[in-house]
């Protein structure tokens, strides 16, 4: 048997080996070298000969995924602000970590899902953020550094895996209140 590996351009990468040796029918593992091969979408060539000399042979997709990309302890502080300049609840603190380097968006989005405000978007797919952890806030402010109008917000994180494209998102709501309370009464 043969299994050779090859890039989505047709270059081949190399003829793979299988654990145990090849003996007919069965479970096999099957790996690229002994230092492996990059993240990313392969395809796979599988060539049979029987003691007759009949040939058979497959192809198909694979993918190598060293890590898998997650959002992990996605957490916001102050998921109520009122963001008037009285330094008492103006802003939330976001907070989180990533499992593999990714292209991360933070966005602010208002009840009809539309974005309000892009508070980061990591665009060079050669420059990913760095696998740890994270913390950025919002001020209650749209594109253009207005206050929003009172309402609930969404401050949405999506995270896209640069090699493999794989998309994973949280999400958290936050509601804005510009109403000062009514001045106490004295009598």
């Amino acid at each position: 048997m043969r299994t050779e590996l090859f890039k989505k351009d047709g270059t081949k990468l190399s003829d793979m080996i299988f654990e145990p040796v090849f003996n007919g029918s069965g479970d096999y593992t099957a790996t690229a070298g002994p230092s492996g091969i990059a993240d990313g979408d392969y395809d796979i060539k599988v060539t049979v000969q029987d003691l007759s000399g009949n040939l058979s042979l497959k192809t198909g997709a694979i993918r190598a995924q060293s890590a898998i990309l997650q959002i992990k302890n996605f957490t916001v502080n102050n998921n109520q602000i009122s963001p008037n300049g009285d330094f008492n609840k103006d802003e939330s603190i976001i907070s989180f970590e990533i499992t593999k380097a990714a292209l991360i968006t933070r966005e602010v989005l208002d009840s009809n899902d539309s974005v309000v405000k892009t508070l980061r978007q990591d665009t060079v797919v050669s420059s990913p953020s760095a696998v740890g952890s994270y913390t950025f806030t919002w001020n209650g402010t749209k594109t253009g550094d207005t206050v929003v109008a009172d309402g609930i917000y969404t401050i949405k994180l999506s995270a896209q895996d640069p090699l493999l494209n794989d998309v994973v998102t949280a999400q958290s709501g936050v509601t804005v209140d510009l109403k000062r309370p009514d001045a106490p009464k004295m009598t």
